[in-house]
């Protein structure tokens, strides 16, 4: 559902106000665009004739259940809406469980409306948890794409010659280390600012979780953990913070097999990304293991290869890589179209550059429509667009794709946040002046 169309049931759904009780659940993967639609509802509701109150309960400097509850209690007209897009999951857990032990006492308190705003925490899991409350609920309604609420026009700003800061944290740490659950909580605000599209304050804390976790024994738990900082690290195009996630991880005995593939693979994948190709070749050669079952890690061999001036060799890995990979547009196919790209090029083969880009930014274009713009994914596809126009140049052709594909690119940081490496990869498209 649509910005305006989900602003507009609730806005008639309040109206209503203490004619009978309504509960909707309302999900959204960015805070910031569930504050958005609250602000926009009271400020309109309070405009009407008669006004409708709208409370939007706040609760940071209390329990959050304590502070439900007594809304619930005090509750005259109108409607409550409970900003839970913050909580961690457990918080939200013990709430929901509260009100659905609760439901026949809720139902009595709140003759209105009262609007559950959270994210989609427990997909498919929330009916089965709390079945009492949602089987009374009115609607559940979600609200999937972020940029569909960004409206401020995009403006390419250079950025290539300039550092973004990331605020030191190795000063804030307590004189006691934290343990498990507060790295982990300091991880959940790290997801919730990626979602507010703010992708350095992320940064910042997914450094502090993983400079906390490296005072702790491994453990399954302190695992998992890490594996969340990896992800959402790669997500945000940090390539220090994956490299130290990999380093923590693999310095741990006890990784199944799989997981050993998985780690050492994105391990060579973060040497690569921070220039380490040389080390990145060398852990590798040393796990055939890992590049006999993994095609993306063959990939990241043909990238260290090739990131070393080994161009002739880079070619046949990539090539032997196309060959076994049977999907035009997999992670490692479009990996293995750009890094052929750069080969050709570097050996002055512009026709057959060219004709990789072109396979390959098609390819790109397909897998970030059907699976949304991922930053990596955006990130390549800068780089391709650079490289078609740098052939162009040398070529004295017109740019065919650069100025309609960029759009692409815009997109993408409107809907993941000005991430630095993102901004830095489109602003070098921008035509020369």
């Amino acid at each position: 559902m649509q910005f305006q169309e989900l602003e507009t049931e609730l806005l008639t759904r309040a109206q209503l106000g203490g004619h009978s009780f309504q509960l909707g659940f309302v999900f959204c993967q960015s805070p910031a665009a569930l504050d958005s639609l609250a602000a926009s509802l009271k400020h309109q509701l309070a405009a009407l004739q008669p006004q409708v109150t709208l409370t939007i309960v706040a609760h940071q400097d209390s329990p959050l259940i304590e502070t439900v509850f007594h809304e619930f209690e005090t509750f005259q007209n109108g409607a409550i809406w409970l900003p839970l897009q913050r909580a961690s999951d457990s918080e939200l857990r013990t709430l929901l469980t509260r009100m659905n032990e609760m439901r026949t006492a809720v139902v009595a308190q709140v003759q209105g409306l009262l609007v559950i705003a959270m994210r989609d925490n427990f997909d498919g899991e929330l009916g089965a948890m709390v079945s009492d409350l949602w089987a009374v609920r009115s609607f559940a309604l979600a609200l999937p794409i972020i940029r569909d609420i960004i409206e401020e026009p995009f403006e390419l700003v250079d950025r290539s010659s300039s550092h973004v800061a990331i605020p030191a944290v190795e000063g804030t740490f307590p004189a006691v280390p934290m343990n498990l659950y507060e790295i982990d909580r300091i991880l959940q605000h790290a997801e919730i600012q990626s979602r507010d599209l703010q992708p350095v304050e992320a940064i910042a804390l997914i450094t502090q979780a993983l400079t906390a976790i490296i005072r702790h024994a491994p453990s399954l738990i302190a695992f998992e953990i890490i594996e969340r900082a990896l992800k959402l690290s790669e997500h945000l195009v940090s390539n220090p913070n994956s490299l130290s996630a990999t380093q923590i991880l693999l310095n741990w005995i006890h990784l199944k097999p799989e997981a050993s593939i998985r780690v050492t693979r994105k391990h060579a994948e973060a040497l690569i990304a921070t220039s380490a190709c040389a080390l990145a070749l060398s852990t590798l050669q040393n796990a055939q293991q890992v590049v006999s079952a993994d095609l993306l890690a063959r990939t990241a061999q043909a990238e260290a290869l090739l990131g070393l001036g080994r161009d002739a060799e880079a070619v046949t890995f990539f090539e032997k890589v196309l060959k076994l990979d049977q999907r035009s547009d997999s992670a490692a196919s479009t990996r293995c179209y750009a890094g052929l790209a750069q080969a050709f090029v570097n050996a002055s083969a512009y026709r057959n550059a060219a004709k990789m880009l072109e396979l390959g930014i098609l390819a790109l274009e397909r897998r970030i429509l059907r699976r949304g713009h991922a930053p990596v994914r955006a990130m390549r596809m800068a780089r391709m667009l650079n490289l078609e126009r740098e052939i162009d140049l040398i070529s004295e052709k017109p740019m065919r794709r650069v100025l309609s594909a960029v759009s692409v690119l815009k997109v993408a940081v409107k809907q993941f946040g000005p991430i630095p490496a993102l901004i830095q990869a489109i602003a070098r498209l921008k035509p020369p002046a």
